[in-house]
């Protein structure tokens, strides 16, 4: 796996059409808008005690309405959000474009999403909690030899739960990629085969591109979290920054998730030779081939017959000596008009020209001899007469 390829081209990605990349952060921006009013308005959550304890009855409802509203937008942009990179993972195995914004596939694919991350982040973490805090309350009602013991499995559970948390992410990014590529929730916990397809791209290449990329996406939000600092302005900027790491997320994951795909090794293919034609992709979309490498065919042009096409190589004339199969120095010509195959006389011609052929001809004496054989045989002669007779008669 080419690690410095797909970072690259992962952040270059949503960089290629600033427009949808705008228009793909709407759902954010309004969601730091909000923020940004409800800060100004003082409605901050270090501030809500206080407002709610000196309102009056009516204030307070409207309080209560305004975090409300604020709540449901802020779980249905995380829907959005969710379908976007859902989307996005999708798009990128077969086309080196933006997705189309499309709020209500965004809404339905989000919804999936976040059952996936339900299933294999959240509920496993709560069931790491519950068994966290009934150690915490065996050990303070415990004492003596029995705190020790109980020392021992909280540190067990700690690394337990820190080994499974690594596979569930790297199960967790598998399971991604394969819901937007089948868009079927039970293929996305088909966890058997999502373990099979991580152990066949690398856990170890999905844990380390992963480190990487969360790297390098931490350093640009704290320079775009710094820049949120300007009222409003900052706010817009911060939006569209979350939402551009967003989609390189998302393609690097389709990009990881596409590398199994292709071959160990790449070097015997140069930079510039296309994508592979994934099987993923959708032709009815009949969009821009993308994927591992971005130009536009497969790995090599489709083969339209013997010779086969081999792209900008043109191969040599294979009537030549040493070059692959010869044709027939003599070949049969197209017959004539007149319904005489030439090539047969032609080849008769040369035959008989030909000074190293001798013609073999039958001995005149044999055929004589044999003549005279039939001539004397009394029953070739009777069976002459016979015939001889019978046309006689009629």
């Amino acid at each position: 796996m080419d690690f410095g390829y797909i970072i690259k081209d992962a952040f270059k990605y949503p960089l290629s059409d600033s427009k949808k990349l705008v228009i793909l952060a709407i759902p954010a921006i309004v969601l730091q808008v909000m923020s940004f009013a409800m800060n100004f308005m003082g409605l901050s959550s270090g501030e809500i005690d206080y407002y709610m304890e000196s309102a009056s009855a009516m204030d307070s409802g409207m309080i209560i309405g305004i975090l409300l509203l604020f709540m449901l937008v802020t779980l249905f942009v995380t829907l959005i959000n969710y379908g976007i990179h859902i989307e996005t993972i999708k798009k990128s195995f077969n086309s080196s474009q933006l997705p189309d914004f499309d709020i209500q596939r965004f809404f339905v694919s989000g919804l999936k999403a976040l059952i996936v991350r339900l299933g294999y982040i959240v509920i496993p973490f709560i069931i790491f909690a519950v068994a966290w805090f009934a150690l915490m309350f065996l050990s303070d009602s415990s004492y003596g030899d029995m705190n020790i013991i109980i020392g021992l499995a909280m540190l067990l559970l700690i690394i337990i739960g820190f080994v499974l948390f690594i596979v569930l992410a790297v199960m967790e990014f598998v399971a991604d990629a394969r819901l937007a590529q089948t868009n079927s929730l039970s293929e996305a916990f088909d966890v058997k085969n999502i373990i099979d397809i991580a152990k066949e791209i690398g856990m170890f290449n999905i844990l380390g591109i992963e480190i990487v990329f969360g790297i390098i996406a931490t350093l640009i939000i704290i320079v775009f979290a710094i820049l949120s600092l300007i009222p409003l302005i900052g706010s817009v900027i911060l939006a569209v920054a979350t939402t551009y790491i967003l989609l390189a997320s998302a393609r690097m994951i389709s990009l990881v998730y596409q590398s199994r795909l292709v071959p160990q090794n790449n070097n015997m293919y140069p930079q510039s030779v296309p994508n592979y034609q994934s099987r993923f992709a959708d032709d009815s979309t009949n969009q821009m081939q993308g994927g591992y490498y971005p130009p536009q065919q497969g790995y090599g042009q489709p083969n339209q017959g013997y010779p086969p096409n081999l792209g900008s190589y043109q191969p040599q004339d294979f009537n030549q000596s040493g070059q692959g199969y010869s044709q027939p120095q003599n070949q049969y010509s197209q017959p004539s008009s007149n319904g005489n195959n030439q090539g047969y006389d032609n080849d008769n011609q040369n035959i008989n020209q030909n000074s190293n052929n001798q013609a073999f001809t039958e001995d005149d004496s044999i055929i004589n001899g044999r003549q005279d054989n039939n001539q004397n045989n009394p029953d070739i002669k009777n069976a002459d007469s016979s015939e001889d007779d019978k046309s006689s008669e009629n």
